[in-house]
């Protein structure tokens, strides 16, 4: 009896430890402001200060632990500084399982002269093995492209879900018009837990 006790601890502190790994609240920053290349493809990767968020997002107000919303738009918000020819995208409320690795790429696409950019979630690894958590969160993600001529601009965002079915696929695809200085792009109404 006291065996199987010990086993049963060791399984629930086993528990405890992949729980804590889920919610450990790991934000992916990239703070250079050189271009990174990706050796797997040998594309270059021009995206610059990217950031993901902890679970709910960049606001305060969304986190888990304030009770913060699990419904709202999944967006697209960008602004351009025609000084310094860079582009800022934050895309809001990506909704993604709890537990993950993030990060994300922007490489030019030369078929429309314009961007893409790759939102990326793998599994996070316990034990040797791809986890995830029984849970779903918000997260946002930001990215600056730099050296972004002023006018009209194809930007196409994809999302890499690993171990998703399908792993790949276009959540928007459309043109900025950088002269406006700013605007917001709706890709999915309602994402999340929405009555």
């Amino acid at each position: 009896m006291n065996m199987m006790k010990s086993m049963i601890g060791l399984n629930l502190m086993a528990i405890g430890v992949f729980a804590m790994a889920c919610n450990s609240g790991k934000t992916t920053t990239d703070t250079d402001t050189e271009t990174d290349t990706d050796s797997n493809d040998d594309v270059l990767d021009i995206a610059q200060n990217g950031v993901v968020s902890d679970c709910g997002g960049f606001a305060e107000d969304r986190s888990p632990d304030t009770g913060g919303a699990y419904c709202g738009d999944d967006a697209l918000i960008w602004s351009y500084d025609s000084t310094t020819e860079t582009l800022s995208l934050v895309n809001t409320n990506v909704f993604l399982n709890c537990c993950g690795v993030h990060s994300m790429t922007v490489i030019e696409d030369s078929s429309t002269g314009g961007y893409v950019w790759t939102e990326i979630d793998d599994p996070e690894v316990y034990d040797g093995e791809d986890a995830r958590c029984g849970c779903m969160c918000m997260f946002d993600y930001s990215v600056e492209i730099p050296s972004v001529t002023e006018g009209t601009v194809a930007l196409q965002i994809d999302r890499s879900v690993s171990d998703n079915t399908p792993a790949d696929w276009t959540a928007w695809s459309g043109t900025l018009d950088l002269t406006a200085g700013s605007g917001e792009e709706i890709i999915e109404a309602d994402a999340g837990w929405c009555d």
